[in-house]
């Protein structure tokens, strides 16, 4: 008997506001029936999550595929720095766009993908902790394990988030919470 994920109890109830990839989204305390935020499908992506007061934004970012240019020391393709770029702009207007629902105080993850052989992209690490900082915020990061596709088995993969009954926001990626965290 296998076990649903949190994800997928949200998708069948139709209270989750699914975010997909290359996709952003905010869920605010007056969405209609929603009460959840989440993606699914990472394995290599990053995605930017602020939990404010009354507002969760979730953004799902694919890494672009493209060749490196040879004058350059950057760890992935200038097609997929520029992605990011993108992306991170499209970030900022949305929080500026929801101001009073993400105060200074939110919280603010980066969560990257690792891989075994190489680790984490360093460069689109400090791509988003530069955005987020721009924004004023201080960025918490996690890191998955990157897999073949054929082992990925949700929870794997998945992240959602929501207010629980005591009104704070809570994030978990694959089945674990990482916030509220136990150590903060």
């Amino acid at each position: 008997m296998s076990v649903q994920s949190g994800f997928q109890t949200c998708l069948r109830g139709g209270i989750l506001l699914e975010v997909a990839a290359d996709d952003m989204n905010v869920l605010t305390s007056s969405s209609p029936g929603r009460h959840a935020i989440g993606t699914q499908a990472l394995n290599g992506c990053t995605c930017v999550v602020i939990l404010g007061e009354s507002a969760i934004l979730l953004a799902h970012i694919q890494p672009y595929d493209g060749a490196f240019e040879q004058d350059t020391q950057r760890d992935i393709p200038k097609e997929s720095h520029d992605h990011h770029e993108h992306a991170l702009a499209a970030i900022a207007q949305a929080v500026q766009q929801h101001s009073d629902s993400f105060p200074a105080s939110s919280t603010a993850w980066g969560i990257f993908a690792c891989c075994k052989e190489d680790g984490f992209v360093q460069s689109i690490f400090r791509q988003v902790q530069s955005h987020l900082q721009a924004m004023g915020y201080n960025m918490r990061s996690v890191f998955y394990d990157e897999k073949p596709v054929m082992e990925i088995v949700p929870p794997k993969g998945e992240l959602i988030a929501y207010f629980n009954s005591s009104g704070e926001a809570e994030l978990w990626l694959e089945g674990g919470r990482l916030w509220p965290s136990i150590q903060d």
